[in-house]
């Protein structure tokens, strides 16, 4: 969806940065790279960056940022655009655009999953997709009863929805 939505708005290179070491991060990755190929455009695996914990752990609480400096700087190559796995991402990303005096979106685009708070403090609101919170609630109430009625609870897929925001 957020590929679609890039790609609706006139980006033809798409960049991505995804978590590898858990079940969203391919989940993600992979709709990513489906849209793009659906749409027709060429897929540059090279503009893909994988991290996993340990790297976040250096972003986030060391504040170190070499891994999204060098993404930018050498691995970025052309792409209008940007899919982060998720807003916390997406929100260091803008930052490091920023500070390299790239405009967002300008020069580039960014969106992310998850919309949490980081979609909104962010110095350019993202653009993110998030799930209905009173949606969740009820199918995770469905669930719990239909477990207490001896039932078994059942993994349950919801559309996500897209808030748009200044970032793409």
């Amino acid at each position: 969806m957020l590929a679609r939505h890039l790609i609706e708005r006139g980006h033809r290179s798409i960049a991505g940065i995804f978590k590898s070491d858990d079940v969203q991060g391919p989940q993600r990755h992979h709709g990513c790279v489906s849209a793009i190929r659906d749409a027709g455009l060429a897929l540059r695996d090279r503009g893909f960056l994988w991290y996993g914990t340990e790297d976040r752990l250096e972003l986030v609480d060391r504040k170190d940022t070499t891994l999204l400096r060098r993404f930018l700087e050498v691995r970025l190559d052309g792409a209008t655009a940007v899919v982060c796995y998720n807003d916390e991402i997406a929100f260091l990303l803008i930052r490091e655009l920023l500070a390299m005096g790239r405009r967002v979106p300008e020069d580039v685009a960014v969106v992310s999953f998850d919309n949490s708070y980081y979609s909104q403090i962010s110095p350019i609101p993202i653009t993110s997709l998030r799930h209905p919170a009173p949606r969740m609630g009820q199918v995770a109430a469905e669930q719990l009863l239909r477990m207490l009625r001896g039932g078994q609870a059942a993994s349950q897929a919801l559309p996500w929805e897209l808030i748009a925001r200044a970032s793409s």
